[in-house]
């Protein structure tokens, strides 16, 4: 699973609403702690950044290109982060029909 805040930075990108050199900047000081895992998602991620920002200065990718391939990476490698907590509810005396202990599971799910 990738960051929530890679994948933010890379859609603000995407969005317009930072540049390139901004992504970049952002980008350098993270790599050491991105890549820890060499074998994660989140270094793939990293790996395919890296790459379509070598050719986009190399002229291999425009812009517009750019933005398209960071969809399509994002795509492939969604973020979904889910909290869960199980509550138990019942009382000492709730039975079932065969004298065994009988209870209702609920799931809280809270998604960021």
């Amino acid at each position: 699973m990738i960051s929530s805040v890679l994948r933010d930075k890379i859609l603000e990108f995407t969005q317009k609403r930072i540049s390139i050199s901004d992504l970049e900047e952002w980008l350098v000081p993270q790599i050491p702690s991105m890549i820890s895992d060499p074998d994660s998602t989140e270094a793939d991620l990293v790996a395919a950044i890296e790459l379509g920002l070598a050719e986009f200065e190399e002229g291999i990718r425009s812009n517009d290109d750019l933005i398209r391939f960071f969809e399509q990476v994002l795509s492939e490698n969604t973020v979904i982060s889910v909290n869960l907590s199980k509550t138990i509810v019942g009382s000492s005396n709730a039975t079932s029909p065969n004298g065994s202990y009988f209870s209702e599971t609920q799931y809280a799910i809270t998604t960021h």
